[in-house]
């Protein structure tokens, strides 16, 4: 549908942490699923992985993190990023000062 309306990508969020002893399950079900989804998806519109705030358990709270789990899948060219000011605030990524600094290492690790 948001391929058809010429949409650039569907937001969606990253999801959080599924096991206490094993710190990379939640990693690997994300790879997995993502790459269930996106075997289907031959349009032009792209799955969009948004910053999370950083509460308890969240995962993809920094640009490595998303940008890292993108890279493993097997479909990287169909998957961009939506970066939520208001979370990268909470997380303390953006300080509301250091966008120079954030934009630097967007660029540098091809978040942007």
């Amino acid at each position: 549908m948001a391929d058809c309306c010429g949409s650039i990508g569907v937001v969606v969020h990253f999801g959080s942490q599924i096991s206490k002893t094993d710190p990379l399950a939640s990693y690997q079900l994300m790879i997995e699923m993502l790459n269930l989804i996106l075997s289907k998806w031959d349009g032009q519109t792209l799955l969009l992985l948004e910053n999370s705030a950083g509460k308890s358990g969240a995962l993809g709270t920094t640009l490595e993190e998303l940008v890292q789990v993108r890279n493993l899948t097997d479909y990287p060219e169909k998957i961009g990023f939506c970066l939520d000011t208001c979370h990268a605030y909470a997380s303390g990524l953006w300080s509301g000062k250091n966008h120079e600094e954030l934009w630097g290492k967007a660029s540098e690790l091809k978040f942007i």
